[in-house]
């Protein structure tokens, strides 16, 4: 299961949190590209298994 949260710097302080849940390999691909299509995300943190990604 990967889980993926963003939160967005504005005057309304949103926090969103998006989980896809997939066995295998795809499971952190699809987390990544959901990243990417998220919109002006300021903090973007990735944990997928063992490993954390930051952006």
């Amino acid at each position: 299961m990967a889980v993926l949260t963003s939160v967005r710097n504005d005057e309304t302080w949103k926090v969103k949190k998006v989980i896809l849940v997939g066995t295998g390999a795809g499971a952190p691909v699809a987390a990544v590209t959901a990243a990417l299509m998220l919109d002006r995300v300021d903090a973007l943190a990735l944990e997928t298994g063992g490993f954390r990604l930051r952006r």
